[in-house]
């Protein structure tokens, strides 16, 4: 009886590991999912930003130049000066 009873809790612990162990792996799955999600987000709202930081300029595109002294705009980030048709 002690070694069925011993078998038992054996393939009890060997079962509840492998559940956590694929919990684990969906958890990281998830988490690399998000990841890949926001970076999307991020770059479609960069690239809309873009878009309409061009739509100021006369020939239709700009970009971000180095400016010592200059804060954050909506085009650039900060130490850059939002430059049209150069």
């Amino acid at each position: 009886m002690e070694l069925k009873t011993f078998a038992a809790l054996f393939l009890t612990v060997i079962l509840v590991a492998n559940v956590l162990a694929k919990q684990d792996e969906m958890t990281s799955m998830e988490e690399e999912r998000e990841d890949k999600f926001a970076d999307s987000n991020d770059k479609s709202a960069a690239r809309i930003k873009r878009g309409l930081c061009n739509l100021v300029c006369s020939c239709g595109w700009g970009n971000c130049y180095p400016a010592p002294g200059y804060t954050d705009s909506t085009c650039c980030s900060s130490g850059y000066r939002w430059t049209c048709c150069r």
